[in-house]
């Protein structure tokens, strides 16, 4: 059975003065009433048994009979009730009772011989409590009698009276902290505050030699002015059986608030830092409205207070200063060691805090949190470290083959880096067609392994190689068609089938945009679109004479014929003025006839010229360039009288001319494999400028790139070559006939594959796109550039100072000193 405080709800007020009251030395009774109020999680029982471990509950109830005719506290008393017995025991008259438990009864009762109200309290089984009972009881009140303290509830009397046991104390009007609680945690403050009280009273008793070993809510009375009292001092209670009053394995004291030592039966541990834990679990539950340990069962409790941790009581309100939190956690460790030395040490650290000054305990941190649970639980933690260890073992040893694996992968990696550069400087070497696209695709393979400034300047060089490789290709000449070529645009192209219809198609979408009748003499065998895309030139062979053809030239936009010359053309021997109003034609009269488009009348006719091959208007000049076979000779004559301007000489037969695009230069395609370059301006015919050997067949074609920086060639070899005329070197070959036509921006250039692919090859030029040029005070270049995230900006860093660049401008926009 379990004794509560003064103020136990099972012992309040009787609803019917004169109700019997038990408790009378020489009346039995049968036992109280047990069971628990809302208040018992505060005033949880005290208890005192004794186990083997594991923990073994031996219960033992010890109980007196009734005392008749004494009301309960806080009922009428006996001098109000007209009628009802005074009841006495020896010089004290008994008013009411206070409180029971399962070891003694407390009344409220006048002395009468020095007239005071005091708290008299008798052992509950009277005249048959055994000799350990009664060594308890006289116990706890001559420890108590030893204190003089206002913060302790005084012992007046201590005796006996016909085989009954009691002792007289002071009588405290007011609650027990545990029926305050009862309405909720203290502020923390005043917790803090209250705490102090006690620990200051608590230290008073150790220094008396008294060690309290059941602090809690229910043995703290709070007088009318709120000042705590300490009570039941040296209390030995008693679980269902009888103990020694300390001896070893014995329990004693209430579980929510005992100590570890204490709840072990370690009486040797026992002394003042034990009160400190208690002092701490006050604390806490102040704070937080609750022990630091509470279970279903004592054995439970006691369990947890062995085995775990508590938990922070800001965890369970955050509310809660970490000073406070601090305090109680160390208060409740453990160890004896750990914890505050003394009470007064627990006094003044709350004073610090009430100061607000630091104080000196230190927050636990998660560590020491581990290693204390290591220590308390020794098997547990022998089986996790050996699975640990295993578990280490097993990731040293996976991590070792891990390790060597990923130093495998990196290695081959690394070699697969390697290999991709490799590939791409083979590449940028061999001279072959599409040469630099796969260079820049293997190195754009390694960057995405790893950059570095390496792959940076093989990039660089692979950038400035001029390169060709297939890119679109479809059936341009269907089976039957005789010819196809393409517009300067590479827009349109046109073709003829063999009955000499003409279908002018789109490129795009292969699209026929318009269809031309065939001409009496049968399919075209030479087609030629004008510059400005207007007109287009068909070649027609006469009956039974190759070398002599019919020519009609169509005006695409009306699709009209606006000439038919009756002059025969000789070969290929035709072309537009740049302008595109005009058309020269070489007869195989030996003649060079010019024609006005837009009337179909001639407008020259120039005499006593070789039988042309080719024809080519100069592209600023009144100029025309004549080609021939059987002369070698390429003649530059004025349009205006026909006068030879320079002649040209050759070691073969010229099939074709091409002027490059400022007129300075022409290239010849000769008979004898090569191709010669001529510096035209001003005219220096003792000797070319560059010839160019490379083809193993005849140079049928040339034509200059836009910029001109490139000349391509075809020949009966089968292949297109493209050439640097500056520095008089073979760029890049392939495999294919070129139409002659360069795409206006240099990127395609279209291209006949056999009889019947028609397509483009995609054309980098390795021309540089922009040339920003500066002076600089200090004659070095820029030591630092960066471009704008949209690119249009530029900005260079020299000696001198920063300049912004207009990029699309080519011009400095700003200057910074």
């Amino acid at each position: 059975m379990s004794e509560p405080s003064f103020d136990s709800p099972r012992n309040r007020p009787a609803s019917r003065p004169g109700e019997p009251v038990p408790g009378a030395p020489d009346q039995p009774s049968p036992p109280s009433e047990s069971g628990q109020s809302s208040d018992d999680i505060y005033e949880q029982p005290t208890i005192a048994y004794s186990f083997p471990r594991p923990f073994e509950e031996n219960p033992r109830i010890e109980y007196s009979g009734p005392i008749d005719d004494v009301p309960k506290a806080g009922g009428p008393s006996a001098d109000a009730l007209p009628g009802m017995r005074t009841r006495y025991f020896g010089e004290y008259e008994l008013i009411a009772e206070i409180a029971r438990g399962g070891m003694g009864v407390i009344y409220k009762a006048r002395q009468v011989n020095l007239n005071r109200v005091v708290a008299l309290k008798m052992i509950l089984a009277g005249r048959l409590a055994n000799e350990a009972s009664v060594k308890r009881f006289r116990a706890e009140a001559e420890a108590a009698a030893r204190l003089d303290h206002p913060g302790i509830v005084p012992i007046y009397e201590i005796g006996e009276r016909d085989g009954q046991h009691f002792f007289s104390m002071g009588l405290v009007e007011g609650d027990s902290l545990a029926r305050r609680l009862a309405a909720g945690p203290l502020p923390p403050r005043a917790a803090a505050d209250l705490i102090r009280q006690i620990a200051l009273a608590v230290d008073y008793a150790h220094e008396q030699g008294i060690v309290h070993r059941d602090l809690k809510p229910g043995n703290i009375l709070l007088d009318r002015h709120g000042q705590p009292r300490i009570t039941d001092f040296g209390l030995a209670k008693q679980l269902e059986q009888d103990a020694d009053l300390t001896g070893t394995g014995q329990v004693l004291g209430t579980p929510g608030y005992m100590p570890p030592e204490q709840a072990a039966g370690r009486i040797d541990q026992i002394g003042p830092r034990s009160d400190v834990y208690s002092l701490g679990a006050l604390l806490y539950c102040l704070v937080t409205g609750r022990p630091p340990f509470h279970a279903a069962s004592a054995t439970e409790t006691l369990v947890q207070v062995l085995e775990r941790e508590p938990v922070p009581p800001r965890r369970l309100n955050p509310d809660i200063p970490l000073d406070i939190e601090t305090i109680s956690l160390k208060c409740l460790e453990k160890d004896p060691a750990r914890r505050y030395g003394t009470a007064r040490d627990v006094a003044v650290e709350l004073q610090r805090f009430l100061n607000g000054d630091p104080i000196v305990a230190r927050p636990i941190g998660a560590a020491a949190r581990g290693w204390r649970w290591c220590r308390r639980n020794p098997a547990i933690t022998v089986l996790a470290t050996a699975a640990i260890g295993a578990l280490a073992l097993g990731m040293v040893a996976s991590s070792f083959f891990a390790v060597r694996a990923e130093r495998h992968a990196a290695d081959a990696t690394q070699k697969l880096r390697e290999s991709y550069l490799d590939r791409a400087r083979a590449g940028r070497w061999s001279g072959r067609a599409g040469r630099r696209f796969d260079s820049l695709q293997a190195l754009s393979k390694a960057a995405a392994i790893e950059p570095s400034m390496e792959l940076r300047d093989e990039a660089i060089a692979c950038l400035a190689l001029v390169d060709i490789q297939p890119g679109r290709e479809w059936e341009g000449r269907p089976a039957g068609t005789t010819i196809a070529t393409f517009d300067g645009q590479l827009a349109r192209y046109a073709r003829s089938d063999e009955n000499g219809a003409i279908s002018i198609r789109s490129v795009a979408g292969d699209e026929e945009l318009r269809r031309l009748p065939p001409p009496p003499e049968g399919p075209a065998w030479v087609l030629l679109f004008s510059r400005d895309g207007r007109h287009l030139a068909a070649k027609h062979h006469q009956p039974g004479d190759e070398a002599a053809s019919r020519v009609q030239v169509w005006n695409l936009e009306t699709g009209q014929l606006v000439l038919r010359p009756a002059e025969t053309m000789h070969h290929s021997a035709c072309d537009f003025s740049p302008d595109g109003r005009q058309l020269a034609l070489g007869t195989t009269g030996g003649e060079i006839v010019l024609y006005d488009l837009s009337t179909g009348e001639i407008t020259r006719r120039l005499t006593g010229k070789p039988l042309a091959h080719t024809l080519r208007f100069h592209p600023t000049q009144p100029w025309l360039a004549i080609s021939s076979l059987p002369s070698a000779v390429v003649e530059v004559c004025a349009i205006d009288g026909g006068a030879v301007l320079f002649s040209l000489p050759h070691p073969a037969g010229v099939r074709g001319v091409a002027w490059r695009g400022d007129g300075r230069f022409l290239a010849a395609a000769c008979a004898n494999y090569h191709v010669y370059v001529w510096n035209a301006d001003p005219p220096q015919p003792r000797e070319p400028f560059a010839v160019l050997q490379g083809h193993l067949a005849e140079v049928t074609g040339v034509v200059f790139s836009v910029a001109g920086n490139i000349l391509v060639s075809t020949g009966w070899d089968g292949t297109t070559r493209l050439w640097d005329p500056a520095n008089r070197r073979e760029l890049v070959s392939a495999l294919g006939t070129a139409y002659m036509q360069i795409s206006p921006n240099e990127q395609r250039l279209a291209f006949a594959s056999g009889t019947t692919g028609t397509g483009f090859w995609e054309l980098a030029s390795g021309a540089e796109l922009r040339r920003l040029e500066e002076n600089h005070a200090d004659g070095k270049g820029p030591g630092g550039l960066g471009f704008s995230a949209d690119g249009r900006w530029l900005a260079s860093a020299c000696g001198d100072g920063i300049r912004l660049w207009d990029v699309s401008a080519s011009r400095a926009v700003a200057f910074a000193a």
